[in-house]
């Protein structure tokens, strides 16, 4: 596995709406990784005191990996969103695989309060 830790700063997500994205992993020509045998996790942590927020992985249903196409979909149930309070947060992920931990992406999620209800 070749990719290069990067960070991507362009999560926002509602509350009491669904959170659904999707990360894609291709080496510098452009061709797909293969996730075989991987496992992932993201983290959303309070800026101030690294509080847990939300914890999103393959072990718990939250993201799902399509190893092949080297895709990797998460998400968080309108419920999940609706207890997050509007904030701005860290967040980390990682992709595991029996050789190695890497973290790929780090940045900020800024949830934003529902308008409707």
């Amino acid at each position: 596995m070749t990719v290069v830790p990067a960070q991507f700063d362009a999560f926002v997500m509602y509350q009491g709406a669904t959170f659904d994205e999707q990360l894609l992993f291709t080496n510098d020509a452009g061709d797909v990784i293969d996730l075989t045998g991987c496992q992932a996790q993201m983290q959303i942590r309070n800026r101030i005191d690294n509080t847990l927020i939300s914890d999103i992985s393959t072990t718990n249903n939250g993201m799902v990996i399509t190893p092949g196409e080297g895709r990797i979909n998460f998400s968080l149930t309108p419920t999940q969103t609706e207890s997050i309070i509007a904030d701005t947060y860290n967040y980390g992920f990682r992709l595991t695989n029996t050789a190695r931990k890497d973290v790929y992406l780090r940045g900020t999620l800024k949830v934003f309060r529902a308008i409707v209800s």
